[in-house]
Formats: C-alpha cells, sequence, structure tokens
C-alpha cells in the first residue's frame, strides 16, 4: 500500500499536529483486550514507521509509559488538552513510532494488513478479508512484505 507522503495528522482539537516523510512499514488491527480498554473500543489500530521520519510540526504531548498485552511497555503520546492519543512509542523498538491512524487528516487510504490478537476479539469485529492472528504475529517481517506488494 501507498500512503500519500508525507503523512499529516493531528488530535480532536488541532493543538497537536505531526508529519511523517516515508511510508508506513504496514497497518494492523489490535483486539487484545488492554487495547479494547485503552479505546473504550472493539481494537485499536496501529502504523509503524520510521522514527527517524516522524516529528510533531506544533503542540505539547503529554506521556504515559503502559504495558502492553504481550508483556512489554509503549509510551503514549496525548495531546494535552483534548487528551486524543496520536502515537506510541514501542520500549521493544527504539527505531519505530506508532501513528494511531484514525488520528490522520486522510485516513482513505488505509487497509490494515491484518487483526492481531484475535483470540480476544468480539466476533461482530473481525473484517472479513483480513489475516486473523490469535496473538502477536510470529513473523512481522512478512506482513511488512506482504503490505508493501499490496
Amino acid at each position: 500500500m501507498k500512503a500519500p507522503l508525507p503523512i499529516v495528522g493531528g488530535c480532536a482539537c488541532g493543538a497537536v499536529r505531526y508529519e511523517a516523510t516515508v511510508q508506513p512499514l504496514m497497518v494492523t488491527v489490535c483486539h487484545c483486550t488492554t487495547c479494547q480498554r485503552r479505546t473504550g473500543s472493539a481494537f485499536a489500530m496501529t502504523m509503524p514507521i520510521a522514527r527517524a521520519s516522524f516529528r510533531l510540526t506544533s503542540g505539547q504531548t503529554i506521556s504515559r509509559t503502559l504495558p502492553t498485552a504481550s508483556g512489554s511497555t509503549n509510551t503514549h503520546y496525548f495531546c494535552e488538552a483534548c487528551l486524543v492519543r496520536t502515537h506510541t512509542e514501542p520500549a521493544s523498538n527504539d527505531s519505530l513510532i506508532f501513528i494511531r491512524p484514525g488520528t490522520l487528516d486522510d485516513p482513505s487510504w488505509i487497509t490494515p494488513i491484518a487483526q492481531i490478537w484475535t483470540r480476544s476479539a468480539h466476533r461482530w469485529a473481525l473484517a472479513d478479508g483480513v489475516d486473523c492472528i490469535e496473538q502477536n504475529p510470529p513473523d512481522p517481517a512478512a506482513l511488512v512484505r506482504a503490505w508493501r506488494e499490496g
């Protein structure tokens, strides 16, 4: 899949804005119970991208380091005014940023490559035609390749 570059987005109130200047590695939907609770919804979406290509263009964020379903931690960044989470830094890989696709100005080009942690998914929330993986993907590089070929 190809994203229109630069990728731009921000929070609900417009105070926090960001941009990324390279293609994302992929987009996934996570159905773990941690994401369900954090979003107050059935799932969360994530879009890993090279950290070096990401920058805040305006606004201030606050952050919290929180555990993940797999036992690691991620640092989540929120607009200090409206509390929308715009991006996340995984402790397991300091070369990546996870942009929250719901904060993109134009999310129309997004189609997830896979749904992860489907063992805890609400069955009605699983998208037809998108691969289902019961926990973390066993081979994330295969998902990246599939995304690039898509």
